[in-house]
């Protein structure tokens, strides 16, 4: 009776990992299709690019279908620094400076 009890209650709680797994995973597509969609590739980023490779000789075929599977992948939006930045830099610097010597 307590094996039967406790059997089905590890199949419970099996299936239930089971589906958190699959919850888990379609989550996660979702919100990266929601973070492509927010934070799209800067457009001059990708049109300089272009252009350097036509003027270092690149071919049509690579700059532009090549390219396009290549640029699919979404660079990740960097803040630029500010003092306060500069300021923690140079405390971490010199902290190791003095760890140094």
């Amino acid at each position: 009776m307590l094996d039967q009890f406790l059997t089905q209650l590890l199949i419970a709680v099996i299936a239930l990992d089971v589906v958190g797994a699959v919850v888990y995973f379609v989550l996660e597509a979702m919100a990266q299709r929601k973070r492509r969609i927010l934070e799209p590739y800067p457009l001059e980023l990708f049109h300089a690019a272009r252009r350097r490779s036509r003027d270092a000789g690149g071919s049509r075929w690579f700059s532009g279908r090549l390219g396009r599977l290549l640029q699919l992948r979404r660079r990740p939006a960097v803040p630029p620094a500010t003092e306060a930045d500069f300021v923690r830099l140079r405390k971490i610097l010199s902290s190791f400076n003095e760890g140094l010597a």
